[in-house]
């Protein structure tokens, strides 16, 4: 969202950092769909409820969660005193459970009310939130980073129609050694290898998604390397046409000088950690970059 922000009319549903994990957590629109994908239980209308209003009863268990759910609080603060009812209006035609249901009759339902609780919320969104971008000649464009993440692509069709989506893959040795340096899990083999088979789960994920919902999300989804994005202006520019069109450019928000500072950490590793990322995740990655370029889903 830093590239983003630079051009005009474009900023995030939350200001300045905007990952909700609305379409990603366990108890949010995205887990119970894919709750459902995966045959696992599903959360029911109340735990999501409790999501969105970002009150919990009980313990968060998922990595991330705290982060994630004070991300909320911030945006409930911007959102204003409405967000309770945009919360309630949004739910109010959900069945209490969804157990029973399929994908085919849980994504519509699901769908409409994703987008009644996100157009609610960007509708109350004072002008403030917009700076110099409000009231601009070009539409305003709201942003939300990793919802969903890369590896539920099919979760794109949560979105209203003409939505733009992208997710950005990264070098998986990097990828690794960034996961257990920012979640403080330290840089041991158990810790790496819990997170290779995170990564590669992920990839699976992504790759089914492709073969079995591809016509869900084709038109406006597509996977960006973060090394071209970092390196290669042209790149950059056919990301940034990709996601909200021709737009001028106002500000220098994105450093790539400072954003390839995060590339290659995994030199950090040790020979040993770094054997087990490489002997893991390499071949995957590249089999994934192959099908998504084949697939037609990989800016090129």
């Amino acid at each position: 969202m830093d590239l983003l922000r630079d051009y005009q009319g474009v900023e995030g549903l939350v200001s300045p950092y905007n990952e909700l994990g609305v379409l990603k957590l366990r108890e949010s629109f995205g887990g119970i769909i894919f709750a459902l994908l995966t045959k696992t239980q599903p959360a029911d209308k109340a735990s999501l409820k409790r999501f969105l209003l970002a009150t919990y009863d009980g313990t968060l268990e998922e990595i991330g969660d705290e982060l994630h759910r004070q991300r909320r609080v911030q945006m409930i603060g911007q959102v204003g005193p409405a967000y309770r009812t945009i919360v309630e209006e949004a739910l109010l035609d959900l069945p209490d459970r969804f157990d029973s249901l399929g994908l085919a009759d849980a994504l519509p339902i699901l769908r409409s009310a994703f987008e009644r609780w996100l157009m609610g919320c960007i509708n109350q969104l004072p002008p403030a939130h917009f700076g110099a971008s409000y009231g601009a000649t070009v539409p305003l464009a709201v942003g939300m980073k990793n919802d969903p993440p890369g590896s539920m692509p099919l979760l794109a069709a949560l979105y209203p129609p003409g939505t733009r989506m992208s997710a950005i893959i990264r070098d998986p040795r990097d990828t690794n050694y960034d996961f257990n340096n920012y979640y403080q899990l330290g840089f041991t083999p158990d810790a790496v290898r819990h997170h290779t088979k995170i990564y590669l789960g992920q990839i699976k994920a992504a790759m089914a998604a492709v073969r079995s919902h591809r016509a869900y999300f084709e038109d406006r989804y597509r996977i960006v390397e973060f090394e071209k994005l970092v390196t290669d202006a042209d790149y950059r520019g056919r990301y940034v046409h990709h996601m909200v069109g021709n737009r001028l450019k106002v500000t220098q928000t994105f450093d790539a000088k400072k954003s390839a500072e995060n590339m290659g950490l995994y030199r950090q590793y040790s020979k040993a950690l770094l054997d087990i990322v490489e002997e893991q995740c390499m071949a995957p990655y590249e089999e994934f970059l192959k099908m998504m370029e084949q697939e037609g889903l990989l800016l090129p």
